[in-house]
């Protein structure tokens, strides 16, 4: 590609902080709803003298990964369409999302609960797999199509 005197160089794309503020919110709700609603749902149905619910445990942990990766896609398709950077936003709404919604559902059984902040805190090495989720939807949802816009 050559440029000449007249032609400006291409512009590289922004990181649009209001997609990722959509992206970030739309995750957070699906990380409570999906993965949260359901440890509150399994939370309310066991009886207290049956202990700790591992399978509905196992599976708010997977509706929660699977939160994150398509809140994460919702971005990355939405930056794509915006010209902006899809891997990017779509990593990082997928993330804030997690950790905002971990930490609104953490602080809930910290105050009502009566759980010990280290039970809290045991959430945390679910962020490794949610990286990897949030990437995997990131690159799904940037998929497809350039970044281009029609003159």
């Amino acid at each position: 590609m050559r440029f000449g005197p007249s032609d400006s160089l291409p512009t590289p794309p922004h990181f649009d902080l209001k997609n990722f503020a959509v992206g970030a919110v739309v995750s957070s709700l699906l990380v409570g709803l999906l993965g949260d609603g359901t440890i509150i749902l399994f939370q309310a149905i066991t009886p207290a003298e049956a202990g700790v619910n591992l399978g509905g445990a196992m599976l708010a942990s997977l509706e929660s990964l699977l939160a994150v990766a398509v809140g994460a896609a919702f971005t990355a398709r939405r930056a794509r369409r915006r010209a902006s950077r899809p891997m990017p936003e779509g990593i990082s709404a997928g993330l804030v999302g997690f950790m905002v919604a971990v930490l609104g559902v953490g602080s809930r059984f910290l105050v009502v609960g009566d759980v010990p902040l280290w039970e809290v805190l045991d959430l945390l090495p679910l962020l490794l797999p949610g990286v990897g989720a949030a990437v995997a939807g990131a690159a799904l949802g940037g998929l497809g199509g350039s970044n281009d816009r029609p003159d």
